[in-house]
């Protein structure tokens, strides 16, 4: 079966994540991370999905019977993120921006990225953005906690140099259906977070441009996030 013009492959990917951040005079953030996993249909991604649509009355997905095979999955990242480029502060509310740089090495996603963040709001001092699903603009998800409530709204552009995306290229050792990708990709990004002393919950919108040369439109998805800090 061969998968549709428009459409990559299909795939789910379970994995877990492990990240070290280390904070540099309150003003950069270098921070590793670890994905590891399980890409292929060991992982039950079809099984998920048709009773999820059963449960939301959606139309049944017919594209599982040519989805990447079975493959661990590894991704080391590093990520540099600097804060502030410039800022503006006045009494309640303050704006900057955050450029960022990284690199990530894996049979899962190889690239280079560089980005630029800004954000206008309150307690910007105590905050790197809020975590998002990768592969996305640089946001840490670290946070200080505030004695009352805080909030910022935010909106930035990443560029990405992808070499390997397994996604699109297909499984690394064995035989499977590939589309073919571009290796520039941009994401265009905007949202809000609100925190209230240790909690924080935040909402993020991306436009990413094409993927791969038969796509027939740019991606656009969303992600909330709540996060709790102890």
């Amino acid at each position: 079966m061969e998968p549709l013009p428009d459409q990559h492959t299909y795939a789910v990917w379970l994995y877990g994540e492990y990240s070290v951040l280390v904070e540099r005079d309150n003003d950069m953030f270098d921070m590793l991370t670890v994905l590891a996993g399980v890409i292929g249909p060991a992982v039950l991604g079809d099984n998920v999905q048709y009773n999820f649509h059963r449960l939301i009355k959606g139309d049944r997905v017919n594209g599982w019977d040519n989805q990447l095979c079975n493959e661990p999955g590894l991704i080391l990242s590093y990520e540099r993120r600097w804060r502030p480029f410039f800022r503006v502060s006045r009494p309640g509310v303050g704006i900057d921006a955050s450029p960022n740089a990284g690199i990530s090495v894996g049979n899962v996603l190889t690239q280079g990225k560089t980005g630029l963040t800004f954000h206008v709001g309150q307690n910007l001092e105590g905050n790197y953005g809020p975590p998002r699903i990768r592969p996305s603009l640089a946001g840490a998800g670290y946070y200080r906690g505030v004695d009352a409530a805080s909030w910022y709204l935010f909106a930035g552009a990443e560029g990405r140099a992808v070499a390997r995306n397994i996604f699109l290229d297909g499984n690394t050792w064995r035989d499977s259906l590939s589309v073919e990708k571009r290796h520039l990709v941009a994401d265009v990004q905007a949202g809000a977070v609100i925190q209230i002393k240790s909690f924080q919950i935040a909402y993020t919108y991306v436009w990413r441009t094409k993927e791969f040369a038969t796509q027939d439109a740019r991606h656009e998805f969303g992600a909330l996030s709540l996060s709790a800090k102890f």
